[in-house]
């Protein structure tokens, strides 16, 4: 997608979903998951430790997934773009997990 700086068209962006979304998830399972567990484990509940966990993440994944399966030269651009992902994800996660802690909704008859 920002390899060429052209607009997608609405049926190109399923697409990009389909084809990049694979490596999301194993990267998930494969890194996020143990990440997660060794942060809970230290009590680690920065933001930026997530952020710069996320990062790590993603810079790891752009460097197996580029240096194994694909046969062209990546550009720096492509890591940058992997490590802001990544670190994207894990200040969206980080807000799930740690961002919402002091706001409490009230149930069902409370005021």
């Amino acid at each position: 997608m920002f390899r060429d700086r052209s607009a997608l068209s609405p049926g190109e962006v399923p697409i990009i979903f389909v084809l990049y979304g694979p490596f999301a998830y194993l990267t998930t399972v494969v890194l996020g998951i143990p990440a997660f567990l060794l942060f809970r484990a230290f009590a680690w509940k920065s933001l930026v430790a997530y952020i710069f966990g996320g990062g790590f993440i993603g810079l790891i994944t752009a460097s197996v997934v580029f240096k194994l399966w694909i046969s062209w030269t990546v550009a720096s651009s492509d890591f940058v773009s992997c490590v802001v992902a990544g670190a994207l994800s894990a200040l969206i996660f980080w807000l799930i997990l740690h961002g919402f802690e002091e706001v409490r909704i009230p149930s069902h008859g409370e005021i």
